[in-house]
């Protein structure tokens, strides 16, 4: 039986040079702009080529008794997501980086005050989770849709709210980018800013659903295959956080590392591969000289001390 890794899981390669081919039949277009593909195991999409401008929140009538019952909500969803699986894996993502995170850059999280709070309080609270873990103190966060109580909100908590698009400006090769999401022509355009670490849509999840117009896929094939890889798990049905709206299709984007094999190639000595089951798959330098050390226990090790090892990620599948 095969199972995926927890840690690393991977869309399968897309091989095919033609595109795929979905019949229009299994397209249900709804008044709102959505696209729910049939009996394809697939969330709504936002049709790209159709924007609906939302509903404008209604602004609270009391901003104090609303700005308290937002910390309080904050702080819930918080307590949730740091005991979580979702929260562990992207902790041991950040540790394959290069060089530390240095700011975090937050793009359309939407309105504290609109019909889809509940998602954007819970994705607020991972992201301030994050900046925990990271040691930042605040974000940089933009978005049209925020009303001057959100605005307030951020100011007060310390953060600094960017009108749009001066969040380009604060993108670089030491920021993680959160855009959970967020629309892909934008997306497309603060991923050209080339940032160090990001967590967004699952691209190859866009890919694949060829839903969009040709011009659409312009730059994400070749941003993901100079990119590694986590679809995050977990996160899309009722029963997960959220409901399974909050990150349903996320994953988890940085920069390739290339590996540091020795010449002799051979299993168990000091920097050489330790490869898993002879398939394509996840490659981790092992240091230990015995050879034996299971994923799960490497993987631990990286996480409590990185810069003893070198690692390469790629597709990956263990066998039972």
């Amino acid at each position: 039986m095969s199972t995926r890794n927890k840690l690393f899981r991977y869309p399968a390669p897309h091989h095919s040079t033609q595109p795929s081919q979905l019949s229009r039949r299994n397209i249900i277009t709804s008044s709102d702009g959505w696209n729910s593909i049939v009996g394809k195991g697939r969330s709504p999409l936002r049709n790209p080529n159709r924007h609906l401008p939302p509903s404008p929140p209604d602004p609270p009538s009391d901003y104090q008794a609303w700005a308290s019952t937002t910390h309080h909500t904050l702080r819930s969803k918080r307590a949730e997501l740091a005991a979580s699986a979702l929260l562990e894996t992207i902790q041991r993502a950040l540790s394959l980086l290069r060089a530390p995170i240095r700011n975090v850059v937050v793009l359309g999280l939407g309105s504290l005050c609109s019909a889809t709070k509940d998602s954007s309080f819970y994705q607020l609270a991972l992201i301030y989770e994050i900046c925990a873990l990271l040691d930042i103190p605040l974000c940089y966060v933009q978005d049209p849709a925020f009303t001057a109580a959100d605005i307030r909100f951020f100011k007060e908590r310390g953060d600094v709210v960017l009108e749009h698009p001066d969040a380009e400006d604060y993108i670089g090769d030491r920021t993680l980018l959160y855009a959970p999401h967020l629309e892909y022509e934008v997306l497309r355009t603060a991923l050209r800013c080339g940032p160090a670490f990001v967590f967004c849509n699952d691209l190859q999840n866009f890919l694949d659903t060829k839903i969009a117009a040709a011009d659409e896929y312009v730059g994400f094939e070749d941003y993901v295959r100079a990119h590694e890889c986590v679809v995050l798990e977990d996160v899309d049905g009722h029963d997960h956080i959220g409901g399974g709206r909050a990150f349903n299709h996320s994953a988890l984007y940085w920069h390739k590392m290339e590996p540091v094999i020795a010449d002799s190639g051979e299993l168990g000595r000091e920097g050489s591969a330790l490869d898993t089951g002879g398939k394509p798959g996840q490659v981790i330098l092992d240091k230990t000289g015995d050879g034996t050390k299971s994923l799960d226990e490497n993987v631990q090790e990286i996480t409590s001390n990185v810069k003893d090892y070198s690692i390469c990620v790629r597709n990956f599948e263990v066998t039972d």
